[in-house]
């Protein structure tokens, strides 16, 4: 964050004080299809030199298929296309509507969705678009016996991984297109969650915070619930980076996610803005939860210098900004309002500036 001129300097890290280093969540990414090995020919296994024969089958991929289709015709015929041999192992699972379609991805684990179109309670396009709204994580291969090209580009573009016309399907192609959809999926996931994510700390980076940030304000003016925003920066990260070297700069910025992520909920967006300088969105229930929030930061933080037996202890600024409930607030407004928090807090440090307390949540 850059400071005035006049700024005061930045204040010598405390005296280091610790506890057991907290270990960083790791960032979850697609799993690929899981591998199912193939049953042996016989209970005695092949001596460790025996080579496999060319072109046999090693592995196969299991897939866990959500087939949604009312007509018990199509729904056989199709489950016939995909029997539970071959190159991929399906198992399936048969629904009729689109709401137990979503009951049942709240429920059960599957790796894609058979979908059709015609459904008793939906029909066309936006069929696809609320399951899509309920299940984001699954891929879904759409189902229509209409052979509509614009239909087709329509629902790709809307996010669909392919488009199959009932008419037309076989088992090569019926399997082949499940395959690819697991695949494309896996990938796509895999490339949107690392433009979103900061490499060094695993938390989000900019871009992600921002697109995080606009949907929790907006469920929090909806549902009339206070959150927080608290603007962090590390004390001293020029002076650790010209003494210690970058080395230790790293360092320093992976424990403060560390700390940031003992400190604050799963349900919270945490990021590195970049530089030196993170930032929390958080649920609150009371002004009061601030307060509690930012001494857990302290303690943690100070848990980390115990342990770390490092030359220098770290610091971390600490500014906050309230929105609460019912209040309407932009990501940039909300921002602005915690960095003059913190460029309050560092220069009063150690007391944080904090924004006037909620009333207690009744």
């Amino acid at each position: 964050m850059p400071q005035p001129q006049d700024a005061a300097p930045r204040p010598d890290p405390a005296p280091p004080t610790s506890i057991a280093p907290i270990a960083p969540d790791e960032l979850r990414l697609p799993a690929a299809p899981r591998p199912f090995a193939a049953a042996p020919a016989s209970d005695q296994a092949p001596p460790p030199a025996a080579q496999p024969v060319e072109g046999e089958l090693l592995e196969k991929t299991l897939l866990r298929v959500l087939l949604v289709e009312d007509n018990a015709g199509d729904a056989r015929l199709l489950r016939e296309y995909l029997p539970p041999s071959g190159t991929a192992c399906f198992e399936i699972e048969t629904v009729a509507r689109l709401s137990q379609a979503m009951d049942a991805t709240r429920a059960r684990d599957f790796d894609i969705v058979l979908l059709d179109l015609s459904l008793p309670d939906g029909s066309g396009l936006d069929t696809y678009t609320t399951l899509a709204r309920e299940a984001p994580h699954l891929p879904v291969v759409l189902l229509t016996g209409l052979n509509d090209d614009a239909l087709a580009l329509r629902a790709v573009q809307a996010g669909a991984q392919d488009y199959l016309v009932k008419g037309q399907v076989n088992e090569s192609i019926l399997s082949r297109s499940l395959l690819y959809a697991v695949e494309r999926h896996r990938v796509q996931s895999q490339l949107k969650t690392l433009s979103v994510q900061d490499a060094l700390t695993g938390l989000y980076n900019r871009r992600g915070f921002l697109s995080m940030a606009e949907q929790h304000l907006k469920t929090a003016a909806r549902e009339s619930r206070a959150m927080a925003l608290f603007y962090a920066d590390l004390d001293g990260m020029k002076q650790i980076n010209d003494r210690f070297g970058h080395h230790e700069g790293d360092w320093a910025l992976i424990k403060a996610a560390e700390v940031l992520r003992a400190t604050f909920r799963e349900a919270d967006v945490l990021a590195r803005l970049g530089g030196d300088e993170f930032t929390v969105l958080a649920w609150m229930r009371s002004g009061e939860d601030i307060e509690r929030v930012t001494q857990r930061l302290r303690e943690h933080l100070q848990a980390v210098n115990e342990h770390a037996h490092r030359a220098f202890a770290l610091g971390i600024s600490v500014g906050a900004a309230l929105v609460r409930p019912g209040e309407v607030c932009s990501v940039g407004e909300l921002l602005a309002r915690a960095d003059r928090a913190l460029y309050e807090a560092k220069r009063n440090k150690p007391r944080s500036a904090l924004p006037d307390p909620l009333p207690p949540a009744s």
